[in-house]
């Protein structure tokens, strides 16, 4: 796969990925009532327990993408 083709990849996931992440975090402020409902049911986790497990899930996801996304991309795209 040419370095160029892998940049795109990368930039097109990247973008996805942060696209994923601000859905998270409208529908966890817009719908949040439903959805502590529907995951404190399915899970058996109480609703206090939950804003704590969203922000640790969101910034683990945020850092995956930092980490396997974004850095490859600007090192690609910037140093080569």
């Amino acid at each position: 796969m040419p370095i160029s083709q892998l940049t795109q990849f990368l930039g097109c996931c990247t973008l996805i990925n942060f696209g994923f992440l601000f859905a998270m975090a409208l529908a966890m402020t817009w719908m949040r009532g439903p959805i502590y409902k529907i995951h404190s049911s399915m899970f058996g986790i109480s609703e206090a327990e939950l804003p704590r497990l969203y922000l640790q899930l969101a910034g683990g996801y945020k850092m995956a993408i930092l980490i396997f996304n974004l850095v490859p991309f600007l090192v690609l795209e910037f140093l080569l």
